[in-house]
């Protein structure tokens, strides 16, 4: 997928989520969980303290940025994170089954709290990777233990979502 393609998923992405994401992390989770749940973009992930994350995603949003598809303004969320992305111009959502899938968790997932989100997609990094079970959650434990009062409605919403 060429970076003009990207930029129009991304597009979508944020008007499912209702045309603004307050905070980066919460914007990696929905891009992460939205590739994951078939809306492919070819961003690879990787694991970092606040869970998945791509670099590319960042360029991106740079990129769109620049080419005004994108605005990101100061703003504040709960980690004081600066950042709250919108659109510049609203466009039509993607059509397909698998994109219209995605998008429409997105939409949800967006209303969730980001410590939420980063647990979630840590679940779905994990099982990605060929954990599952006692041994996943073992994992889960002890590289989120810190947000484990988030860890049932991530649960409640991976069985939604990706079981």
């Amino acid at each position: 997928m060429d970076f003009l393609e990207r930029l129009e998923v991304l597009e979508s992405i944020i008007e499912a989520a209702g045309g603004k994401i307050l905070g980066k992390t919460k914007f990696q989770k929905l891009v992460y969980l939205a590739q994951e749940k078939g809306l492919y973009l070819g961003y690879d992930f990787g694991y970092h303290y606040f869970g998945v994350f791509s670099s590319e995603i960042e360029t991106d949003l740079q990129l769109g940025e620049v080419f005004g598809v994108f605005n990101q303004d100061v703003k504040s969320d709960y980690c004081g994170n600066p950042i709250e992305i919108s659109l510049k111009d609203m466009n039509q959502v993607l059509s397909d089954d698998s994109s219209n899938s995605a998008l429409s968790m997105v939409s949800e997932l967006s209303k969730e709290e980001s410590r939420v989100l980063e647990v979630l997609s840590t679940i779905i990094y994990l099982k990605k990777a060929g954990y599952d079970g006692a041994k996943l959650e073992s994992i889960l434990e002890r590289l989120k233990g810190h947000l484990k009062e988030f860890f049932p409605r991530a649960w409640e919403l991976n069985e939604k979502f990706f079981n």
